[in-house]
């Protein structure tokens, strides 16, 4: 259980530029918080003057038009409507992913494991066992930002990215999760790959992006290979 009250305690707010506030939920990341901001950000768009809002995780992004609001007369705004709004529950579309852990395509699953004190089976099935939820879009198109590791689990993220070289990766970084998108950098620790990877983001289709914030992830064990 967590020790803060979302409600209680303020967030933080701080000048992001002339005509944007950056708003930071209080206490540790959790489903509660996360879905106040949510709340906030379904609000906001229905407000005049503002421009434009950035969902993250435990955080907000919103600017404004400096002609129609002043930077301490929205931040008053946000502190009251934190406290006034209820949570915004989702309820999501579920996907399932069958993963293949371990491998050269796994080769951060050790590591966690004997962090953890277990095996990497008893590894896999760990990170295997939970939902993971939608709470924020990413920076390129894809599942989004992914809330729900198990605590034994929760690693530092590396002092040094690597490359991952290919899409369709399982990795986590702190309380996160992912599926990788893109190669590139990264330093967060690969468990796996899920071998029904499909980019989710097609510019064509209406809506673009198939998957939506709130909806939940969801990893099936197909094999856990040795390292």
């Amino acid at each position: 259980m967590n020790s803060h009250d979302p409600v209680s305690d303020c967030p933080h707010i701080a000048q992001f530029g002339e005509a944007a506030l950056v708003l930071d939920a209080p206490g540790a990341m959790d489903l509660g918080a996360q879905q106040r901001i949510w709340a906030l950000d379904a609000a906001l768009k229905e407000q005049p003057g503002i421009v434009e809002t950035g969902l993250g995780m435990a955080n907000l992004l919103v600017s404004f038009d400096p002609d129609l609001w002043q930077a301490e007369a929205l931040a008053d705004w946000l502190h009251d409507a934190w406290v006034r709004l209820p949570p915004l529950a989702i309820e999501g579309r579920v996907w399932e992913f069958p993963v293949i852990y371990g491998g050269e395509r796994g080769p951060d699953l050790p590591f966690v494991a004997t962090h953890a004190g277990v095996t990497l089976e008893e590894a896999a099935r760990m990170h295997a066992a939970r939902d993971y939820i939608i709470f924020a879009p990413s920076v390129t198109p894809g599942f989004g930002y992914l809330y729900g590791v198990d605590p034994a689990l929760v690693l530092p993220r590396k002092k040094v990215p690597v490359m991952v070289p290919e899409p369709g990766t399982v990795s986590i970084g702190g309380v996160q999760a992912t599926i990788g998108m893109t190669p590139g950098p990264s330093g967060w620790y690969t468990l796996g790959y899920t071998t029904r990877f499909r980019h989710p983001f097609d510019p064509h289709a209406e809506p673009p992006l198939q998957v939506a914030v709130g909806d939940r992830i969801r990893f099936v064990i197909e094999k856990v290979l040795p390292c």
